[in-house]
C-alpha cells in the first residue's frame, strides 16, 4: 500500500513540475520580448528547476516500480524504463541532473 501511495505521489509531483513548465514557457513565448531581463532568468531558473523536479520524482517514481527486480531495463509502451539501481541507470539520472544544475549556473551567471 505504501509504494501505491508513493508511486501516485511521483506522479502528481511529475505533472505538477510539468504544467508549471508549460506555463512558464507559454509566459516566455508570448511575453519575451517585453519582460526585462531579470523577469526572464526567473522565468528560466523556475523552468530548469522544473524540469529537474520531474527528473528527481521521475527517479523516485522508477526507483519504486524496480524495487522487486534485478532487471536492467524494461520495455513500456512509449519506451523502456531504466533501473535507476543498475550502473547505467546511475549514469543516465546522473548525467541528466548535472547537465540540468549545470545549465542553471550558467543561467544565473550569464544575465
Amino acid at each position: 500500500m505504501e509504494t501505491t501511495h508513493t508511486n501516485r505521489k511521483n506522479v502528481i509531483i511529475r505533472y505538477a513540475c510539468l504544467v508549471l513548465f508549460i506555463i512558464l514557457m507559454g509566459i516566455d513565448i508570448f511575453l519575451g520580448k517585453s519582460l526585462s531581463n531579470g523577469v526572464s532568468k526567473l522565468l528560466i531558473c523556475t523552468s530548469c528547476l522544473a524540469i529537474l523536479g520531474m527528473i528527481i520524482a521521475g527517479y523516485r517514481y522508477e526507483c519504486d516500480k524496480f524495487a522487486q527486480t534485478d532487471d536492467l531495463m524494461r520495455i513500456r509502451t512509449l519506451g523502456v524504463s531504466i533501473n535507476p539501481h543498475s550502473r547505467l541507470g546511475k549514469i543516465s539520472y546522473g548525467l541528466a541532473i548535472v547537465l540540468i544544475i549545470t545549465i542553471l549556473v550558467i543561467i544565473l551567471l550569464a544575465l
